[in-house]
């Protein structure tokens, strides 16, 4: 199911808890056209929490513009390292809408163009699966597979995942409000 939308991603990479990630976000948080599309998800490891963005605009409207406004205070800020990873076209959409209360997201990133995606769509029954392929050439990844998991399946779907020689990813908590 090939959609007309193109969804670009952006890594954040950062020592900020959420609510003062939220208010550096807002500087970030600035696209052409598709501000209304924006999801916000969020890991922990250790002190260092990783947000990803997901941009959705349709194919016809695309221009992704993501820059961050000049600073308003001289005073040092916290890092926010940024990757912007591309924009992708929707090949399989499970999950139409936001993640549930009591799921998480699990990102898979492929650089292989040749990579055998139907073996990760049988992984796990439970879980909701959208996947995205690259729309543009300079993407970081040609594929980005995005899990729709509940809490309580996240150590067996790991282990699955064992089976691809896939790194594990962070689990992702999506924000519901920005």
């Amino acid at each position: 199911m090939k959609t007309n939308k193109i969804a670009h991603f952006v890594y954040f990479e950062t020592m900020l808890c959420s609510n003062d990630f939220l208010v550096r976000w807002q500087r970030y948080h600035s696209s052409a056209n598709i501000n209304a599309e924006v999801i916000l998800q969020e890991s922990k490891a250790g002190d260092v929490f990783m947000y990803i963005a997901k941009h959705c605009c349709n194919s016809d409207e695309f221009q992704f513009a993501f820059t961050k406004a000049s600073k308003s205070t001289r005073a040092k800020q916290t890092e926010i390292k940024k990757v912007q990873l591309g924009g992708y076209s929707i090949i399989q959409q499970q999950n139409a809408g936001n993640a549930k209360e009591d799921e998480y997201k699990l990102f898979i990133f492929l650089d292989d163009k040749h990579t055998n995606i139907s073996a990760y769509q049988q992984v796990q029954s439970s879980s909701k699966l959208n996947i995205y392929q690259a729309y543009f050439e300079n993407c970081s990844y040609a594929y980005i597979l995005e899990y729709f998991i509940k809490q309580a399946d996240i150590v067996q779907f790991k282990e699955n995942l064992q089976q691809f020689n896939t790194t594990a990813s962070p689990v992702y908590k999506e924000f519901k409000e920005m």
